[in-house]
Parts: C-alpha cells; structure tokens; sequence
C-alpha cells in the first residue's frame, strides 16, 4: 500500500507578478473559552471554572494528530500586556485539563505578532503553534516537554512527520520584490531549519528559464523597471504551486512540489496574460531530513510524462515510482 499525503499550501501561490485576488486580514474578537469549546464539540468536563469564563481573544485550535489538546490566546499581566499562549491538555487518566501558559517572547526579547493560531502540532516532547500575523505569514512557536519557547520558525507548519522533521512554508512578507514560495525543514533537536525548495543550486528547468527570462528583461529598455517598480531580474521569479506531496520510504520522507512558472513574466510592459509560455514542473526532492544525504530531481511534467505517464502528481507518489526517476538520466 502507498503511504504519502497531500499537504496543503497557506498561500496558494507565491507573491507573484500578476496577484489574482486581495487578500485581507481577520478580524479580531473575543469570546469566553467555554463558548470556543462548545463550537468545536469539546465537553467542559474537567475543566477549571474560572478558565472556562475567560475571555480568549486570539484564536483557538485542536491538536491536528487527535491528541486531547487545544491551543488558545489571552492577554498577559502587564502595563503593556503581552499575549500568552495557553495549552491546555487533558489527562487520559483524571478526565482533568491542565493548562500551561507561555508568553510569547522568543530570542533577544522578541515577541510574536499573533493574529490568530492556524493549528498546533504536539509530537516527541515538542510542541509548534502556528499562529498568523499577515493574509500570507505565519511563524511557529516551538516549545520543549516544559512549555518553554525555544525556536521561533519563521514560516507555517505543513507537516510534521514521524521522525520529528517539521516542515513548514516560510513566510511570504509583503512590500518586498516578487520571490518564490519557498519551503523548509526544521529539526527541533538540533534547533536547525533550512531551506529546501526552490532547490540550491537552481537544477535544469529553472537555470533555462531564467536565462530565457533574462534575455526578455535585457530587450527593456532599464528606465521602464525603475518608473515600473519592477525588480527586472530573472533571479526573482514569479511561480505557483499546484501540489505537494510527500511520500514516506523506508529510510526517510521524499517530497514531490508541483509547481508552474509563470511564462506571463516575459512581457512585463504589455502584462500579457498569455501562457503558452508556462512551464510546468515537478521537484523530487529525497530524504529531506537529512541535510548531507538529500538529493533532488527538477523535471518539466512533459518531458517527465514521456518517460512515466501520469495524470496528477499522486499517481507518482510510491517508492516504486521515485526509484524509477532517480534512475533517469540527469544533467
């Protein structure tokens, strides 16, 4: 039996060139614990009374996995009172809920800018609370067995998997030139994070695109990027993501990005819609939790269907598959 899962991007797209809808804020509101539980049909049983009438103003989220634990914000003490995070976990034995707090205060006094928690994931003595600051960034508090903040990622939580790999989608800020969704790994043991896609080096497919792209840029004349806004570099490109999977084999987690270059970057002056220029992609990107022993393969979804006919990315998701591409002849 295939084991892999289709995990779900928090920005369908990367800041790109041509925005297709306005993204807004939520807003903020506030609401006594006990009527957060009731709408996602937790019992009140074995809760504190006192905490059941608090009032939490930010959010509010199950632990993804079906562990007894929810996630929720309140205001700290304080002149200036900072946000605290509160976990609260019921004990299988008891039937009770105990809450841990935490402020939200991370490496040299920084503190998270929390508009909402978007999940939380509890696994091997750690725990990571997504929370959301922008329509298109999220960061992740990490905390270890004694609800201490350790690591701040700077990004959203797409998985985490059995072997204590989190993977996550960086933060997309605004008001900086167009850039590619990017993803990472963090290892809560080792405190260490990177990024793993786009790939580094840029394989094939992207390095010919960005040549191709180039040329098209140097045509223009260079006052037209500058009255433009533009970046004007090929470096930067525009991109989106139909899909990631992620397959587990027997020694690690493999990773398959579906993804599309954006082929409307080539007329820039005209903002042509055209894309017959698009260039689809599949990223196959192997034992991702470990950083000397991953490899990656780029191929465009053409020339990859000519070797291995596929419908949809999941048609390649098993070990089988990712052994036959690994063994294709590559630059």
């Amino acid at each position: 039996m295939r084991e892999f899962r289709r995990l779900t991007l928090i920005a369908v797209a990367a800041i790109s060139l041509f925005p297709s809808a306005e993204q807004q804020s939520p807003r903020k509101s506030t609401c006594p614990l006990k009527e957060a539980l009731s709408g996602l049909g937790i019992s009140q049983d074995g809760w504190d009374a006192d905490l059941l009438a608090c009032e939490i103003f930010f959010g509010f989220a199950k632990e993804r996995s079906g562990k007894d634990a929810v996630a929720f914000g309140t205001e700290g003490p304080g002149a200036n009172p900072l946000r605290t995070l509160h976990i609260a976990v019921r004990d299988g034995r008891t039937g009770r809920w105990h809450d841990h707090e935490t402020e939200l205060v991370g490496e040299a006094g920084y503190q998270i800018n929390v508009g909402s928690i978007n999940g939380l994931w509890m696994h091997r003595g750690f725990t990571f609370v997504d929370t959301h600051n922008t329509p298109s960034r999220s960061t992740t508090a990490v905390l270890d067995e004694h609800w201490r903040l350790v690591h701040i990622v700077d990004g959203g939580v797409l998985d985490v998997f059995q072997d204590g790999t989190v993977l996550y989608q960086k933060g997309q800020p605004h008001f900086v030139p167009v850039h590619p969704l990017e993803l990472g790994v963090f290892n809560p043991n080792s405190l260490d994070e990177r990024i793993i896609y786009p790939t580094t080096p840029p394989g094939p497919v992207r390095t010919a695109f960005r040549e191709e792209l180039q040329r098209a840029f140097d045509a223009i004349p260079a006052d037209w990027f500058r009255i433009h806004n533009h970046p004007g570099s090929a470096e930067r490109l525009s991109e989106y993501i139909k899909a990631v999977i992620a397959v587990k084999e027997r020694f690690g987690i493999t990773l398959f990005v579906n993804s599309v270059l954006d082929g409307r970057q080539f007329d820039p002056v005209n903002r042509s819609q055209d894309r017959n220029r698009d260039v689809e992609l599949i990223t196959v990107l192997r034992y991702i939790s470990h950083p000397r022993k991953t490899q990656y393969r780029e191929i465009r979804a053409d020339a990859l269907r000519q070797q291995i006919p596929f419908a949809t990315v999941d048609e390649l998701a098993s070990p089988e598959t990712i052994e036959r591409i690994f063994a294709l002849p590559y630059p």
